[in-house]
């Protein structure tokens, strides 16, 4: 499918694949109990090559995801190869985006259900 100008980004992505959250299952916390269980300490180097590792994947990775939800840190990291994170999705057809909210927040007159705020 391909889409040109201003369009809904799941509806471009296509029903097919699925979108990975890096800013979600990647912050410094998250992944940080990834490596400690690998004994590998949480420092941004260890993230960047974990990213890497996962960018990387090159089609086969594609044929699964369509578009990858960036952590603020991982926006300014570089491959080994010098390429940017987003390049490395990009060359493989990935479509890279950010979080544009602040998290979730109590809906007002509802019972328990959540909303996102944004920023």
């Amino acid at each position: 499918m391909h889409c040109s100008g201003p369009c809904n980004s799941f509806y471009c992505l296509g029903h097919s694949k699925n979108v990975y959250d890096d800013d979600d299952d990647d912050d410094v916390a998250t992944i940080g109990k990834r490596l400690s269980q690998i004994n590998v300490e949480n420092i941004e180097e260890n993230r960047r090559a974990y990213r890497e590792l996962l960018f990387s994947c090159g089609k086969d990775l594609a044929e699964h995801i369509s578009g990858v939800i960036l952590f603020h840190e991982t926006i300014y990291q570089k491959a080994s190869s010098g390429q940017t994170m987003i390049e490395l999705l990009k060359a493989n057809g990935i479509i890279p985006g950010i979080k544009v909210d602040t998290g979730t927040v109590p809906l007002a007159g509802t019972d328990g259900e959540c909303t996102t705020q944004g920023r």
